[in-house]
């Protein structure tokens, strides 16, 4: 399990003027990367390559928050300098990206990396990186620290999705 803690706390601390947007340009002027909305979530950009040809990767995500960057293992050296440039934090989790899967994207092959190895989080911290998100750190059932009527409760009871800090994906967050 990989701990984001340190990473996300970073991106916090450095992100009081941080412009996703602007990161995004830059990220579009590298030759053949190019960084856009991520269709299957809101919290993150998704960084390809290849946009422009028939097999398209992807690169990792960039947070639409903070100055954050999840990376595959195989990231261009050019793509790296310039998040840097734009005083983003970025960690490589290739070897946290076991599964790819060949899917369509706009009628081309898209490579999908998958983070499908659970993350671990601070419960504020995650909040702040997955804001529409239900958060709820549900342990507390084990240590018996609730009330009958304690809000949580309905939250399980009612099988509403939530994620749990101290163990996620990266596809839960996205």
């Amino acid at each position: 399990m990989k701990e984001l803690t340190g990473l996300f706390r970073k991106g916090i601390e450095n992100g009081t003027d941080y412009d996703d947007y602007d990161v995004q340009e830059a990220v579009n002027t590298l030759p053949d990367i190019s960084c856009d909305l991520d269709d299957e979530g809101s919290n993150w950009r998704l960084i390809l390559k290849g946009a422009c040809t028939k097999e398209v990767r992807i690169l990792g995500f960039l947070s639409r928050y903070y100055p954050v960057a999840l990376l595959v293992g195989n990231c261009p050296n050019e793509l790296t300098e310039k998040l840097r440039e734009k005083n983003v934090a970025a960690e490589f989790f290739g070897s946290y990206c076991p599964k790819i899967e060949l899917i369509k994207y706009k009628e081309r092959e898209l490579v999908q990396y998958r983070f499908d190895e659970s993350f671990s989080c601070d419960e504020e911290i995650l909040r702040k990186y997955a804001p529409f998100s239900r958060i709820m750190d549900d342990r507390f059932l084990d240590d018996g620290d609730f009330s009958p009527d304690d809000e949580r409760l309905n939250l399980i009871y009612e099988k509403i999705p939530y994620i749990t800090p101290y163990s996620f994906t990266f596809d839960e967050i996205r």
